[in-house]
């Protein structure tokens, strides 16, 4: 049942003095709803986020606060965080099915769901009353999404570089971290005037500058009522079919990097190890197994043309492209392309300056969105020129938001816990250039999706069952072909009868879910012979699969011997470093389970081998920190 927002939690207020500078700040505790409304009207004009222009405050009137709350529609409240969806009034009665469809999936997920109906006039009254309802939500409010048209504010900052041969650059863009952060200080200095004649521009960013929460669009396109209520109810759909696993992409990390080019094979491997495992990479999806990267070098192999084939192919679902851009296109790739090629891929990072500028009728990236023939369900544009989101305390953009992804959070969290760690020197020189004219176009509650894998060791009818599945799992489901089921991630199992059966395991990671089904898989042909794996019976090597993985801190690795041997077990980086020796000595035959403390070490792919007189063999995990 869809309720006012008064009752998703009632709220009253206490003025308690700031030392400081003797601000009140807001005391939260449950009590009536009615000294809600008493104490806010005698409150809102201090607690608001402040927007100055030379001394003026601005900011809404206490009624038009209280009439705005409670315009909300509280669509569900049993989330853990919550979730606004501001919609243009013009759009409501056109998108409305897909809308509650959109709602009922997030609440689906545990999100708390809350829907205005947009009369803001102003961006002012927008930051205000997210303030306001994050405040009420007792800051359960993680992200806005808005739909259509929103009053836009600007920000004119100056970008400085290190080298003292670059002059500064002066911009003026459309900032959504005027939305996100909510309370921190927006200002016009006093002899500031927009150099595009903007109304709500400020120049002054400061106090609190960390985002309280993220913020997205799904906006108007092509300057057309009707086009744009096509593309978002179609951009609902395939939102939907995404969240149901009906998306048949695989999980893999696609990059293309038009803006190196390698001229010697040298200078290949370099830019290739770089974007594999270096300094500015997106490890660990970077250096998975299966990732894929393309730039213009000696090995065609490896071109940026094939590398735009494979993202129309959809052998990824998280693509990045490096590439200087403008808001009618990336690189190699332009609107015209995106809208009459497949675009096969879910979260697209793109580095390109202006591809997200919603001052051009049309741009970039609402076209990769919007395209009938594109899966982008989530993008990152620019609204100007920018330089990536920098490198903070915590490394660099790409690995600090891949982490955040592997580890289950949703796309927005992940841009949150970059935004919010400190930036280290220089990119902390220019935090406005990194932050304020990013833009994301779509839906920032998303995830990967987990991508469930699976192999066996069979030994008589006893087989042994090693979950390689990728991605946040919380659950596992194995069904054995004979009616037989099991919970546990690398179950032991018996079979009682001779035949041959099909496999299937169905990871559950969060509210997403993957199945692999291997038919065929396992065959029993001597029931009768019933045994048990010990040293007497265990005729040949094997190394499993490292339980858990991927895995934070520790992990254990399992073998087995069919003979007193010299053995070596050692752990490898992706490069071929050595990086621990686990075991070197004789082993006497049989089962051995070691455990790997990798605590010191950094998140990425890592390589174990084992190795005796007669056999080898090597295996691959995943470290996330």
């Amino acid at each position: 049942m869809k309720r006012n927002i008064n009752e998703f939690k009632n709220l009253s207020i206490e003025k308690t003095q700031n030392g400081i500078n003797g601000q009140v700040k807001p005391v939260r505790f449950i009590e009536k709803r009615k000294e809600v409304i008493m104490n806010y009207s005698v409150l809102l004009v201090f607690i608001l986020p402040f927007f100055t222009i030379g001394t003026e405050l601005i900011h809404s009137t206490t009624t038009e606060y209280i009439e705005t709350l409670n315009a909300t529609t509280a669509i569900c409240t049993e989330g853990t965080t919550a979730v606004v969806l501001i919609v243009d009034m013009q759009l409501v009665t056109q998108i409305r099915s897909n809308l509650n469809q959109f709602e009922e999936d997030l609440c689906n997920e545990n999100y708390a769901i809350f829907e205005k109906i947009s009369d803001f006039t102003t961006p002012v009254e927008v930051r205000n009353y997210l303030y306001n309802l994050y405040e009420q939500t007792d800051h359960k409010l993680e992200g806005v999404i808005f739909i259509g048209k929103i009053p836009w504010a600007y920000q004119w900052y100056v970008t400085t570089f290190t080298n003292p041969d670059i002059p500064p650059s002066e911009k003026e863009v459309i900032s959504f971290q005027f939305y996100s952060d909510l309370d921190g200080s927006f200002a016009a200095s006093q002899d500031y005037v927009s150099p595009g004649n903007q109304l709500f521009s400020f120049d002054q960013h400061d106090g609190d500058m960390n985002w309280e929460i993220w913020a997205s669009i799904l906006p108007f396109y092509k300057d057309s009522l009707s086009l744009t209520a096509d593309a978002i109810n179609l951009y609902f759909e395939k939102n939907h079919s995404y969240r149901i696993g009906e998306y048949d992409l695989h999980r893999c990390f696609l990059l293309i990097q038009e803006l190196l080019t390698a001229t010697t094979l040298e200078e290949h491997n370099r830019i290739l190890d770089q974007s594999i495992s270096g300094q500015y990479s997106w490890t660990p999806f970077s250096n998975a197994e299966d990732a894929l990267i393309y730039f213009n070098s000696p090995v065609d192999s490896m071109s940026v043309d094939l590398g735009i084939e494979d993202l129309s192919q959809g052998v990824a679902n998280f693509t990045v492209h490096y590439a200087h851009g403008l808001a009618y296109g990336s690189g190699s790739l332009s609107i015209v392309w995106v809208e009459s090629n497949n675009v096969n891929t879910v979260f697209f990072w793109d580095s390109g300056c202006s591809v997200g500028n919603l001052d051009a009728a049309e741009n970039f990236i609402t076209s990769l969105v919007y395209s009938p023939t594109s899966s982008v369900l989530v993008a990152k544009g620019a609204t100007a020129r920018m330089g990536g989101m920098g490198t903070n305390q915590d490394g660099f953009f790409g690995h600090n938001i891949a982490t955040q992804l592997a580890l289950g959070n949703n796309f927005g969290k992940a841009i949150l816990n970059h935004v919010n760690v400190p930036l280290i020197w220089p990119w902390s020189l220019n935090r406005e250039g990194h932050f304020a004219p990013l833009i994301f176009i779509g839906d920032p509650t998303l995830k990967l999706r987990p991508f469930a894998d699976f192999t066996a060791y069979t030994k008589a009818f006893t087989v042994r069952f090693s979950d390689n599945s990728i991605g946040f799992i919380s659950d596992w489901h194995w069904d054995f072909g004979d009616g037989q089921t099991s919970t546990e991630q690398n179950p032991i199992y018996t079979y009682e009868s001779a035949d041959t059966f099909n496999v299937s395991l169905t990871v559950v990671g969060h509210s997403y879910s993957d199945t692999k089904t291997r038919e065929d898989y396992i065959i029993i042909t001597n029931p009768n012979f019933i045994t048990e794996q010990t040293s007497d019976n265990l005729k040949s090597f094997m190394l499993f699969q490292n339980f858990p993985n991927p895995f934070n801190q520790t992990t254990t690795i399992d073998f087995t011997l069919p003979y007193e041997s010299n053995l070596d077990l050692s752990i490898y980086n992706v490069s071929g470093r050595l990086v621990e020796t686990l075991i070197n000595e004789n082993r006497m035959a049989g089962y051995y389970s070691v455990k790997w403390d990798a605590s010191e070490l950094p998140s990425g792919v890592y390589v174990y081998k084992i190795k005796t007189n007669s056999y080898s063999e090597v295996r691959k995990c995943l470290l996330i920190k």
